[in-house]
Parts: C-alpha cells; structure tokens; sequence
C-alpha cells in the first residue's frame, strides 16, 4: 500500500518498526510480570539477553517516536482535514502517548507500586496498540473503496 506524501518504503518501514517492536515487547513480557507484577511465570529471558532485548525494543521505540512525527504532519493533518478516520486515529496517538508516559514510568518511577502500575498499563496498552492500528488500516483501506468491490464508500 502506498500511504500519500510519503516515499515508496515509508509504509513497509512503518510496518516492520511496529512488529519490531510487538516482538521485542512480548518477549519482555514474562520478565515483566516477574521483576514488576511479582508474578509467577515458567520462562523469561536471561539476564544478557533480557538488557539485549530492551536495549533493541528502546532503539525501536525511539524510531517509531521519529516515524510518528512524520505521521502527525501529513497523515494525521489530511485525516483530520477530511474527517476520516479520526476516532482510530485519536486512539492511536492516545496509546502511543501511554506508552511514551509509562515507559518512563517503568525506568524512572522510584515508587515500586507506581512503577508496577505503569509497567501494567505498559502491557495492556502495548498489547492494544496492534489491534487499534490493523482497525485503523482497514477502516482506512474500507473508507478508500479497497474492500467495498472498487466503489467509495460515503
């Protein structure tokens, strides 16, 4: 899919940063649980590749910062301008400025149970952010005619 006003590779570049960091995110998930949650769970990463694995899912995070920036100035503006897609689209900058706020709650917090709220909402959101954008893309491809047999839907 070709997103407008953005090169060739922007939407694959999107895309791949995303599961990036979905994958990296997930396999954080049970250490998680464990160091944050107190909770009992049958795996979770060694030491070295726990502090691999967090150092990668931060590089993401930071170019998915930068790949939102870019979002807000042509995407997000010519949705809002048009009217399509607002709700989802809200949602997402909503669930992408959780995540921002408590990732640095999980890191910085000195609180343990305000640290454990932010890694919890951490994960709930993290774990919605895919369903909200995959709804947000087919809202967007429905909108545009792509699922409705060639017609634009009104």
């Amino acid at each position: 899919m070709r997103m407008k006003g953005y090169p060739r590779w922007f939407h694959a570049l999107l895309l791949a940063i995303f599961a990036a960091l979905f994958v990296t995110g997930g396999l954080l998930v049970p250490t998680t649980l464990d160091l944050q949650l107190e909770c009992d769970v049958p795996w979770r990463l060694g030491a070295d590749l726990r502090i691999a694995v967090a150092a990668m899912h931060t590089t993401v995070a930071f170019l998915m910062l930068m790949l939102l920036g870019a979002l807000l100035g042509i995407h997000a503006r010519a949705g809002l301008r048009q009217r399509r897609n607002v709700r989802s689209g809200l949602g997402l900058v909503a669930v992408m400025g959780m995540l921002m706020v408590t990732a640095v709650g999980v890191y910085y917090l000195g609180d343990e149970q305000a640290a454990a709220i932010a890694a919890l909402a951490h994960l709930v959101a993290g774990g919605g952010a895919p369903l909200l954008f995959g709804y947000h893309a087919w809202a967007g491809r429905r909108h545009d005619g792509r699922y409705s047999g060639g017609k634009k839907n009104k």
